[in-house]
């Protein structure tokens, strides 16, 4: 019984890393076949698998997009509030360190020209100077799980918005049997005072990620 939950267990996550894989190609041929330049820029880069997987679709395109990794490299933070609680989200996990992080792109063949790592709290990310932050993102991947952190992010997207660009939730579907994802919540709390903007559904990925295509209320 142990052996089977566990060969289980196994099979789910590959399902979830090749869909997750499928998405990432997906995402970068379309953007390319709409004419939507611009970085891709990662808020939470947990050993670097989705990064990776990002250059090396980026790559083989004509589009070579710069990327940016941004991320405290200090794990999951404290929980802000009710939100922030979910039963897989512990503080401290999901820590890698930017030392570690930096020696995986090395490995990965990512040239350090073709990236920008960006160290910050999630708190400190809507305050960094302009001049540290991407001013041209065509897709923005965003895998901290808190709602105050999906928060902060998104405060930080806001003045980068732009029609076309492509914004995926890695934990959108990270429910729990309180309340629902703090990604969900941020994004209808954000969509409610931001009056420029619409976000239409494009691809679910894995076991629950969500991918929104972002647009112009008028275009």
């Amino acid at each position: 019984m142990r052996l089977r939950r566990w060969l289980e267990r196994q099979n789910c996550r590959r399902r979830h890393e090749a869909s997750r894989r499928t998405f990432l190609q997906d995402a970068m041929h379309l953007l390319e076949f709409n004419g939507i330049d611009g970085d891709y820029v990662e808020f939470g880069c947990d050993r670097a698998q989705t990064f990776r997987l990002a250059h090396r679709f980026s790559r083989d395109l004509e589009t070579h997009r710069h990327l940016w990794a941004i991320d405290s490299f200090s794990g999951i933070p404290a929980p802000q509030g009710f939100r922030d609680l979910h039963p897989r989200w512990s503080e401290g996990e999901r820590q890698t360190s930017e030392e570690q992080f930096r020696r995986l792109c090395r490995r990965a063949g990512i040239p350090a020209g073709a990236r920008t790592v960006v160290r910050a709290t999630w708190e400190q990310l809507p305050h960094l100077a302009p001049e540290r932050l991407p001013h041209n993102i065509s897709f923005a991947y965003i895998n901290c799980p808190l709602h105050s952190s999906v928060s902060s992010v998104l405060q930080c997207l806001a003045p980068r918005l732009k029609q076309g660009m492509l914004i995926a939730f890695e934990n959108h579907f990270a429910w729990s049997r309180f309340h629902r994802s703090g990604d969900q919540a941020a994004l209808d709390q954000f969509s409610q005072i931001n009056d420029a903007f619409q976000f239409h559904p494009y691809r679910t990925f894995g076991l629950t990620g969500a991918s929104f295509l972002v647009a112009e209320r008028f275009a």
